[in-house]
């Protein structure tokens, strides 16, 4: 791991790597994204920032998740929203997998004037449900654009590592 890290042409991965720190995002090269992602995996790295689409994309589980901030911008609208609450409890979702830890934690920094709504929206129990398989067809032509997945095989393991797959089994 340490001469992919190395040969990265990415320089904040090089750059933070010494401290246990890892980045994701959207930004990054695909072959720079599977290289985080096998870091924070293998316990190469403890901190991994990433945006929130690594949460809805890669089923990478984690002790704790941190949401730092809770507006986003929403191009359509011309103006900064706060995120819903299927977005906290999908980030929310990664941290203590059953499959992977006991428990887990997350936290949500946010104003002052948001923590009532986001604690009344956290303790109504709401459960929460795969729709993959109502698009599945596009998420996996995706996949398959972008080369993560090149045959049936690769395909069934990548439904493995999704929300949708741990629901079926249950």
């Amino acid at each position: 791991m340490y001469r992919q890290v190395e040969s990265s042409k990415n320089k904040m991965i090089k750059e933070l790597f010494p401290y246990g720190f890892g980045i994701h995002h959207a930004g990054m090269q695909r072959n720079e994204r599977n290289l985080s992602e096998k870091l924070f995996a293998g316990g190469f790295i403890k901190v991994l920032c990433c945006t929130a689409t690594l949460a809805w994309g890669v089923n990478l589980p984690a002790y704790c998740t941190i949401i730092k901030g809770t507006q986003i911008y929403d191009a359509s609208a011309g103006e900064f929203k706060n995120i819903g609450i299927f977005d906290v409890q999908q980030i929310f979702g990664r941290a203590g997998r059953p499959q992977f830890d006991v428990e887990g934690e997350g936290i949500i920094c946010t104003t002052v004037g948001m923590v009532d709504h986001y604690v009344a929206m956290m303790s109504n129990e709401q459960s929460i449900e795969s729709h993959l398989q109502q698009r599945i067809e596009d998420c996996l032509n995706a996949e398959i654009a972008i080369g993560t997945v090149t045959n049936v095989t690769e395909a069934i393991q990548w439904i493995k590592f999704t929300y949708y797959w741990i629901r079926l089994q249950k």
